[in-house]
C-alpha cells in the first residue's frame, strides 16, 4: 500500500552543502522509498517551497505557504515538520487534529517541558503515531555497538558517558542514544551544572557552553556526560562509551579525537583493546531508516524504537539537567516543571552570555 507523505518546513541547502536544510533530507528518504509519494510541501517562504517542489516533482500549486493550507488540501498520511522546535507542538496539535495518521519530527522535540508532555499527551489522546528524527540510532556503529554489548561482551552494563557540543540541540541524540544503549528504561534522578557566558544560539533556542551531568535510569546503570570545548566533550574523548563488568565499548563517530581513528574499539577489564571496527562511519542514509521505520510502525501498527514514548525519556533528562543548574540540586523524576530551565536563567539574569 503507498503512503502519501508531506513536508511542513522545506527549508532552503546552503550554497556549501545542498543537504543543509533538513526537509531535504527528509524528501530524500520520501523518495527513495518505493512506497511512499511525497506529495506536498509547505514553506513560510514560497520561493523555498517552489524550489523543493522542482527538486522533489511536486507540482506547484500542492507547494504551500502555511501548514493550515496544506492540511485542508492534502491530508497525507505521514508529516514530516522540519521547522525550529518552539514551532513543533502546535504544528503536530494541527495535524493530530487534522486527522494525518502518522508525523516524524525534527529534534530536540520541543522548545519547553510542557510542550514536550503535550506533544505526548495529544498522540496517545488522538492515536497519532508521532516519531522524533534521533536517527544516530540506526547508523552502523552504534547499532554494532549495541550488538557488541547484547552478546555480552562486556558483562553487565553499569554506565555510559557520552561528550558532545552541548545538551540540547546535539545532546537530544547523547541522551538518546544513552537510552537506546540501556533499553529505553526511565531515569530516576538528574544532577548538573552548566556554564553558559558566550551566547549560543542554535535554531532559535539557548544551549550552554559547557556542562557535566550525572544521572541514573530505573534499572540502576548510571550516566555521564560532558559537553563543549576544551574541557568539556573531550574529557571523555569519545561520543559514546560503554563501561561494563567485564570491559568497555568505545563509539567514537563524529567526535574529536576519534573522529579519523576506529569508530568502535572494545577493551576488556584492563584496558586493554581487543577488537576494533574501522569505516562503518554515519552513513547520510539514516535519515532514510529513520523515516523507513516510521513508515514500518505506522503500517504494522506496532511501537518504532524512536517514537514519542522513548523520546520523552530522554528529553526529560535535557530539561532536568538544566532544573538541576538552577535549583543547585539533583532533580528526581518525573518532572513537575513547565518551562524551558536553560531560558528562564538567562532571561532572569541568573546567567549573562553575551
Amino acid at each position: 500500500m503507498t503512503q502519501t507523505a508531506a513536508i511542513i518546513g522545506t527549508g532552503a541547502p546552503s550554497p556549501d552543502d545542498d543537504h543543509y536544510a533538513m526537509g531535504y533530507y527528509h524528501g530524500e528518504a520520501y523518495r527513495s522509498l518505493d512506497n511512499v509519494d511525497l506529495v506536498a510541501c509547505a514553506d513560510t517562504e514560497r520561493s523555498r517551497a517552489i524550489e523543493f517542489g522542482k527538486e522533489f516533482e511536486i507540482p506547484a500549486e500542492r507547494c504551500y505557504t502555511t501548514h493550515e493550507e496544506l492540511l485542508a488540501d492534502q491530508l497525507p498520511d505521514i508529516v514530516s515538520i522540519c521547522v525550529p522546535p518552539k514551532y513543533h507542538a502546535e504544528l503536530f496539535s494541527d495535524c493530530a487534529d487534522a486527522g494525518v495518521r502518522a508525523v516524524h519530527c525534527e529534534k530536540p522535540m520541543a522548545k519547553t517541558w510542557e510542550e514536550c508532555e503535550e506533544m505526548a499527551a495529544v498522540a496517545e489522546k488522538a492515536g497519532v503515531q508521532l516519531t522524533l528524527n534521533h536517527q544516530r540510532r540506526f547508523a552502523k556503529p552504534f547499532q554494532a555497538a549495541k550488538r557488541e554489548l547484547q552478546s555480552g561482551r562486556i558483562g553487565e552494563l553499569q554506565q555510559i558517558e557520552f561528550g558532545g557540543p552541548n545538551l540540547y540541540d546535539y545532546g537530544t541524540h547523547s541522551f538518546d542514544l544513552s537510552g537506546y544503549f540501556v533499553g529505553d528504561v526511565s531515569p530516576s534522578w538528574v544532577l548538573s551544572q552548566v556554564h553558559y557566558s558566550e551566547e549560543n544560539v542554535l535554531f532559535g533556542e539557548h544551549n550552554e557552553n559547557q556542562a557535566v551531568v550525572v544521572w541514573e535510569y530505573e534499572n540502576g546503570v548510571h550516566g555521564l556526560g560532558t559537553t563543549g570545548k576544551p574541557t568539556g566533550g573531550d574529557v571523555v574523548g569519545c561520543h559514546h562509551r560503554l563501561r561494563g563488568t567485564k570491559g568497555s565499548i568505545e563509539i567514537g563517530v563524529g567526535f574529536p579525537p576519534m573522529l579519523d581513528g576506529p569508530q568502535l574499539r572494545i577493551r576488556d577489564e584492563t584496558g586493554e583493546e581487543i577488537r576494533s571496527f574501522e569505516h562503518i562511519g554515519l552513513e547520510l542514509k539514516i535519515t532514510t531508516r529513520s523515516i523507513e521505520a516510521a513508515i514500518e510502525g505506522m503500517e504494522s501498527e506496532t511501537i518504532p524504537s524512536h517514537s514519542v514514548k522513548n523520546a520523552i525519556k530522554s528529553t526529560s533528562l535535557i530539561f532536568g539537567a538544566w532544573e538541576s543548574a538552577r535549583r543547585r540540586k539533583r532533580i528526581e523524576f518525573p518532572l513537575n516543571i513547565k518551562s524551558n530551565p536553560l531560558e528562564e536563567m538567562v532571561k532572569n539574569e541568573e546567567i549573562q552570555p553575551h
